[in-house]
């Protein structure tokens, strides 16, 4: 089994990665065109792992990738954005309608002012190198925001209406919350710059979910959304959207931890066949014993991209390895950081599952 032969035109596919520096998937909607959800970076070639795969199967991502979704703004979905911004030339680029403090901040004119606010440096530094991109090629017209209930039509080299991203969330009540604390952070940032700092909120409370239609397939893309309350997250997605029994393919949410598990939208919006992927967050252990018994009881196909057991390195090791960094142009593959890949693919009715590296179907 190889990885290397691309989709045919009529296949459609759902590709998963992770967990190197995090998760993406790449979806094939058709006709040779891509979508490419999240982004995250494979320890052994520090390259975004969507892109490693594209070009290994021929695909010209500069011409082929039409839409960038990036969920929001958390290290383990948004490193490598940038490069995918840059290398993928003709797609439109969807981030959340309601931001992070470190998208703000990479948007605005408070570039000079971080002092003042403790924020991710790698989340920071993902937004900027992409909006100084943007800015200096005079495509800021490439970014699209997504809130819940807005749907993205693609263009006619998509196969036209045959395909579109609907987009669950994030909702008016996060959208809100987002402009409340984004006013207050400006307020802070322009009396006491560097002086007073600002908490941030959770990303994930603003986070993108989307559902992909194409043709007859449905994909479930939830990111990283939490089960929230009846104004944000799960709970005001299934109350808005009436997806039941229709989702043929789901990336699972928030690496399958009880954080994001809503039962209503595995009882209610998955289809009997709906092949299920799940990537762990190995640092934590997510997912655990009760996250997968909680998961496999809905009886839907279960696949991981790799096991969730961390592997803890010895502090001599994580120092050695930063030695190393510092003198070799190549890369040093971490222990346990091996990134798996789970691809499906479907034609004609019919589903075919594969696996690579360290991806396994849970039993």
């Amino acid at each position: 089994m190889t990885n290397n032969v691309g989709p045919a035109p009529d296949e459609i596919e759902l590709s998963v990665f992770g967990p190197g520096d995090g998760e993406a998937a790449a979806i094939h909607v058709g006709d040779g065109s891509w979508i490419l959800v999240d982004s995250c970076l494979d320890a052994k070639t520090n390259e975004p792992a969507s892109l490693d795969y594209l070009r290994s199967i021929g695909v010209e991502v500069g011409r082929d990738v039409s839409w960038l979704v990036a969920t929001h703004a958390h290290d383990d979905h948004v490193k490598g954005l940038a490069r995918l911004v840059k290398e993928c030339r003709a797609a439109k680029i969807v981030v959340p309608e309601a931001s992070s403090f470190e998208e703000f901040l990479g948007l605005s004119k408070l570039d000079g002012r971080l002092a003042f606010y403790s924020t991710r440096y790698t989340v920071y530094s993902e937004y900027r190198t992409m909006m100084n991109h943007l800015r200096g090629n005079q495509e800021l017209t490439r970014i699209v925001r997504a809130q819940a209930g807005k749907e993205l039509p693609l263009g006619a080299s998509m196969r036209g209406d045959r395909v579109r991203i609907m987009c669950l969330a994030p909702s008016d009540a996060a959208v809100t919350m987002s402009r409340r604390a984004l006013a207050r952070l400006w307020t802070v940032a322009s009396r006491s710059p560097g002086g007073q700092r600002v908490a941030s909120r959770d990303p994930n409370t603003f986070c993108a979910a989307v559902v992909l239609h194409i043709g007859d397939i449905a994909l479930l893309l939830g990111g990283d959304v939490l089960v929230g309350s009846a104004n944000w997250g799960w709970r005001h997605i299934v109350g808005s959207f009436p997806y039941v029994r229709s989702i043929d393919g789901h990336k699972v949410p928030h690496h399958g931890s009880d954080s994001a598990y809503y039962a209503t939208v595995w009882n209610d919006w998955l289809m009997e066949t709906c092949i299920s992927i799940v990537t762990p967050f190995r640092s934590s252990g997510i997912p655990d014993d009760e996250d997968i018994k909680n998961m496999k009881k809905h009886g839907v196909e279960l696949w991981q991209t790799a096991r969730s057991g961390a592997i803890k390195r010895p502090r001599d090791v994580i120092e050695a390895e930063g030695k190393l960094r510092s003198v070799t142009s190549g890369t040093v593959e971490l222990a346990g950081g091996l990134m798996g890949q789970v691809r499906v693919r479907w034609r004609n009715g019919r589903v075919r599952v594969e696996k690579f590296g360290p991806a396994f179907q849970v039993a």
